[in-house]
């Protein structure tokens, strides 16, 4: 019986955190200064200073500057109108920042365009032809396109974004890392590298490499901590982890308190949240016993965060020789102070509760004659209408 309990009570989906929000400065700045010959026309001069800025910008948020992401939509569009507007004439001089700011998020048919003139170096067209080929969605094609190009050739500043699309474009797992790590290398402290290090860390993970998932999570802890992308990606690292250890990979405890414990405090304990809810709703009680013995440590008494580790606690004991008194925990939780997905969760368990402490009722064989349903589908019944609030709050927060 207690174990069909148990089983009601986390008929649940995962839940998510919000992500971390930082700030700190920029990196690459002059990494294209050689993409840009020093004799051009006034125009394209204003076309190179405002991609230049692009990559700033975008190197900025990388590093926890919110106001930088703003900042980009603003560059785009205003890069987008004056290649627009451009008058025909030496393509050769933008065609490698053009390919850099279509790979940043530009317009494809810039790069087509400026790909279509005459002149153009053959390497400088299958970087424009790539780069819009890539940014349009048409893998193949763009495979294809960029597979000729050599990195090493190309400005640092562009670089990178080759090595980086070329690494999403990889179809065998050893090539893709060494895509990444060229692109790590090729432009440090940008959003390149930020973004390759947590590419090549869901890589691994993906291939059930945990000890190289680890070693790129830890650097991108110590480099890109301050990310605005550090939060949501740490989350999606936790919520992985812990599908591994569902489906049977032994993850040692050591192994979650090396990376957890990278972290400053306010990030340790939303990561061991998200641990703990992810941990309780695959049902994977050591984990989740582990992660909110952590959190309970970590938060203030009274805050939602020791209201939260005494919740999962307590829903998992109800089912177990302890379940009086994770009945008496569950009443003295302060409902006002719980997320609404934990609220539900929390009825669902005070029901469940409620069950377990009811008297049996000696049944006799007459009114085991007139009863139309089981005490067992009696309470499937109750609870179930607690599980589906719980649903309906979980909407919209799983992944």
């Amino acid at each position: 019986m207690r174990a069909f309990l148990l089983g009601c009570v986390f008929a649940l989906a995962a839940l998510t955190q919000p992500t971390r929000i930082a700030a700190a400065t920029a990196a690459e700045t002059a990494a294209v200064e050689d993409a840009v010959p020093h004799q051009i026309s006034q125009t394209d001069r204003t076309i190179v200073e405002h991609i230049r800025l692009l990559f700033r910008l975008q190197d900025a948020s990388a590093n926890g500057d919110r106001h930088a992401v703003e900042g980009q939509q603003a560059e785009l569009a205003e890069i987008r109108d004056l290649l627009a507007a451009r008058p025909e004439g030496d393509a050769g001089s933008l065609a490698a920042l053009v390919a850099g700011f279509v790979l940043s998020g530009g317009d494809p048919a810039l790069a087509d365009k400026l790909a279509a003139a005459d002149g153009l170096p053959p390497t400088m067209r299958a970087l424009l032809e790539g780069s819009a080929l890539f940014m349009s969605g048409k893998q193949d094609e763009a495979r294809k396109s960029l597979a000729g190009l050599n990195p090493d050739l190309l400005p640092d500043g562009i670089a990178g974004r080759v090595l980086l699309a070329q690494a999403l474009l990889a179809e065998d797992s050893a090539k893709r890392q060494q895509f990444l790590s060229g692109a790590l290398s090729a432009m440090p402290g940008s959003l390149i590298e930020e973004s390759a290090l947590r590419r090549s860390a869901l890589a691994y993970l993906e291939d059930g490499n945990i000890g190289s998932t680890l070693k790129r999570l830890m650097r991108y802890q110590r480099r890109f901590g301050r990310s605005i992308f550090a939060g949501s990606f740490e989350r999606t690292i936790v919520r992985k982890l812990v599908e591994k250890e569902a489906a049977g990979l032994h993850l040692a405890d050591e192994m979650f308190d090396g990376f957890l414990n990278e972290l400053p405090m306010v990030d340790r304990r939303n990561l061991l949240l998200a641990l703990t809810q992810d941990a309780a709703a695959l049902n994977l009680v050591p984990r989740t016993e582990f992660a909110r013995r952590r959190l309970k440590r970590l938060a203030v008494p009274g805050s939602e965060e020791d209201q939260i580790a005494d919740l999962y606690g307590a829903i998992f004991a109800i089912a177990g020789p302890q379940a009086s008194r994770a009945v008496e925990i569950l009443r003295a939780l302060d409902r006002s102070r719980l997320p609404q997905a934990e609220q539900a969760l929390l009825a669902a368990g005070l029901a469940v509760g409620a069950e377990i402490e009811r008297p049996i009722k000696r049944m006799t064989l007459d009114d085991a004659a007139n009863q139309e349903a089981s005490p067992t589908a009696e309470l499937e019944k109750k609870v179930e209408v607690q599980i589906e609030a719980a649903d309906s709050a979980l909407v919209g927060l799983t992944q």
